[in-house]
């Protein structure tokens, strides 16, 4: 006799064991689904993230999905306010900054205790990857490559305690960065300008042996990101809650129609 279940918890469960193995936890993946939700703009600035919809929407108990909730907001993703729920909160100017050196603190020294360790091979492997890393077709691309060749830069193997920071950070920041990487598929003139030759001049010097210059390089990379950032930020900031706006005016002429 067979047991019939809710299809959508059976397979938001099951995707959580195929994609990352058992060391995801329920609330990892519905933390997941919610923090590209967020990165997208389905859930918008200033947006309240309504539990028992959510939850039910996603075919799973609240239990899971409040512990997302609180992963969410050690991320920065969210805010959250007593007796109102778990908020979407603004891009900033500070919170950039804050990530860009917290990112330069931990890079660097990454890249000083993995330049002792590259081998040719290394070096080989980097430069083709950075070959392939623009232009690129998507998002999801570009995050797949560049994972990949970070993983060598910062001493994945070696050092995953440190590699694990960096990646924490990076992941608080995605919001941030996502920008960036859509503005580099929307516009290839701006991509061979600002982004494409980065990596491959980082591995040259890298290769030379030139740590000064690496450090130097990745320090004018990561405060050029902010100052190509700020301009984008406050337009995406306002154009959530004009969104949001009008839906909330559609929302109010439908009800009014049903009078």
């Amino acid at each position: 006799m067979s047991t019939t279940r809710a299809p959508r918890r059976k397979n938001l469960r099951t995707s959580a064991r195929a994609d990352r193995g058992p060391s995801l936890t329920l609330a990892d993946k519905v933390a997941e689904v919610l923090r590209e939700r967020i990165i997208d703009g389905t859930f918008e600035v200033g947006e309240h993230l309504h539990q028992a919809a959510l939850a039910e929407k996603m075919g799973v108990s609240s239990i899971p999905f409040r512990e997302a909730i609180r992963l969410l907001e050690s991320e920065g993703f969210v805010e959250v306010i007593p007796f109102k729920g778990a908020r979407v909160t603004s891009l900033t100017r500070d919170e950039a900054n804050g990530r860009v050196q917290i990112a330069l603190a931990l890079e660097s020294h990454a890249l000083e205790l993995s330049l002792s360790t590259f081998t040719r091979e290394d070096f080989d492997r980097a430069a083709d990857l950075a070959s392939r890393i623009y232009p690129t077709p998507d998002v999801r691309t570009w995050y797949v490559r560049i994972n990949q060749l970070l993983r060598i830069l910062y001493g994945a193997d070696r050092w995953p305690h440190l590699f694990d920071q960096i990646m924490r950070n990076r992941m608080t920041a995605r919001r941030y960065t996502e920008l960036l990487v859509r503005k580099t598929i929307e516009d290839e003139a701006w991509t061979n300008q600002w982004a494409a030759g980065y990596f491959p001049q980082l591995i040259e010097l890298l290769r030379k042996g030139d740590l000064a210059g690496a450090k130097a390089l990745q320090r004018e990379r990561l405060e050029g990101f902010v100052k190509q950032l700020l301009p984008l930020i406050e337009p995406e900031a306002q154009r959530g809650g004009g969104r949001r706006a009008l839906r909330n005016v559609k929302r109010t002429k439908l009800a009014r129609g049903r009078r």
